[in-house]
């Protein structure tokens, strides 16, 4: 009898269509899906240090390669006395620390450039950064041009098969937050101020040597700032999920990573200590995955309302989170389905339609329940400039195509240049910039209001 050739466990079934690694039935004519590549990688250097009071392994770390850290960090850690803790540890090791602290609440070209003139000023050969996500991507982004000796505008690319081959000093991340996961990340997106628009540096070589994960460093975090950094780690790991990019390994963290906020998220919110560690290690894998797995529209749509208008980023984000897992959610359902399943959504047989149905309303009555605003105010963002928002999602990263004055040239035929698992179209961004205005709904709960 012939022996039966075995499938493996990652190839798709014939006459189904590989979209992401999975199983994903598409009924052509319904929705546009982005089809996976081939081959997939993972890559993730960095060494990440986890425990209560593991910032005192800092300066161990930083001294195996470096006498003269500079360290970035804002004016809110040196307020709290945080930044006290990396430098004891760094000169308890005889290492020479000087101090950037001039990180506003967004990362900008300019402070990057201030700070790489505190750091030659101080012969700095790394750097240290302790903070939120601004704190840490101003970091790197010191980092980066200290070793390239060349402005932001000449560095700017993707991470990817056309990355720049980017130099940068040692760098070492230590977030105050758990949300961005900017310490395993290659990259550090800036505001410039001069373009009004957001540029980002990244590179195959421009990781963290070593991330130090300490819970200790979040007691004080206030809970506001707890909920809109949980709400990106979230929404980190919903995105990798939804992308053509996705695989098992990235889907292995996002879906871990996941369950753990639904769970933690609104106790860290009310100040759990326990619950905050764990949403810490939840913030790293999420980011290791869509790292690897790359974000989609949720980013892509809240980054441009962040260039052009004055919200907090975890806002945006949390108002973009819904729209765009509903407009996802038919061209994904296994994947949707997978995310019930870590959520602790499903029952066992239950039909993967179903299944995937549970996901939106319980993200929905998390955001609820941690204060996350359902739609984004008139007095915030102004409508008459949803088409320059759309345009701005069709540009690519370059200052030539980010420049306002070179938006009305940009082409916004076909689909938006994005890793997003269900293709947009610009009449599609144009109604999902439409719906933030109008907001989502809960369940029993009175209609969005304008936030606060």
């Amino acid at each position: 009898m012939p022996r039966r050739k075995m499938r493996s466990l990652i190839e798709p079934p014939p006459r189904s269509r590989k979209v992401g690694w999975f199983d994903q039935r598409v009924q052509g004519g319904i929705v546009e899906v982005l089809a996976a590549p081939d081959v997939f990688t993972f890559h993730a250097p960095t060494k990440v240090l986890h425990g209560r009071g593991a910032i005192a392994r800092l300066g161990d770390e930083v001294a195996t390669e470096c006498r003269r850290p500079l360290l970035v960090t804002d004016p809110g850690i040196v307020a709290s006395g945080l930044h006290r803790r990396a430098i004891d540890s760094l000169e308890r090791r005889g290492l020479a620390v000087a101090v950037f602290d001039r990180v506003t609440h967004m990362a900008t070209v300019r402070s990057v450039s201030e700070g790489v003139a505190a750091g030659r000023a101080h012969g700095f050969d790394c750097v240290v950064g302790l903070g939120g996500g601004s704190a840490l991507a101003v970091a790197r982004g010191v980092a980066i041009v200290g070793a390239e000796e060349r402005p932001v505008r000449e560095l700017v690319g993707g991470w990817g098969a056309e990355a720049p081959s980017l130099r940068m000093l040692p760098l070492f991340s230590v977030p105050t937050t758990a949300g961005s996961g900017s310490e395993v990340s290659p990259s550090a997106p800036l505001l410039d101020d001069e373009l009004g628009a957001k540029l980002t540096l990244s590179g195959r070589g421009t990781f963290s040597r070593v991330a130090i994960l300490d819970p200790d460093l979040l007691a004080s975090l206030p809970s506001r700032q707890a909920a809109l950094s949980g709400v990106d780690a979230l929404t980190h790991a919903i995105e990798a999920c939804c992308t053509n990019l996705a695989t098992p390994i990235t889907d292995a963290l996002a879906l871990a990573a996941m369950g753990i906020l639904m769970r933690d998220l609104a106790a860290a919110v009310r100040g759990d200590a326990d619950a905050r560690a764990r949403c810490l290690v939840a913030s790293t894998m999420a980011n290791q995955a869509c790292g690897n797995a790359k974000l989609g529209l949720v980013h892509g749509l809240a980054r441009n309302v962040q260039t052009l208008f004055v919200i907090p980023y975890g806002v945006t984000i949390g108002v973009f989170l819904v729209p765009v897992m509903e407009f996802n959610r038919p061209a994904a359902l296994p994947a949707f389905a997978r995310m019930a399943d870590a959520m602790g959504l499903s029952r066992p047989g239950e039909p993967e339609s179903s299944r995937a149905a549970a996901v939106v309303p319980a993200v929905k009555r998390l955001l609820t329940e941690i204060g996350i605003p359902r739609r984004l105010g008139s007095d915030e963002v102004d409508r008459s400039r949803i088409d320059e928002l759309a345009r701005m999602v069709f540009a690519r990263n370059t200052p030539a195509q980010l420049d306002r004055a070179a938006l009305a040239s940009v082409d916004v035929g076909g689909f938006a240049p994005s890793p997003n698992i269900r293709r947009a179209r610009y009449a599609d961004v144009v109604a999902l910039y439409e719906r933030s205005l109008v907001g989502w709904s809960v369940e029993g709960a009175p209609p969005p209001q304008t936030p606060a």
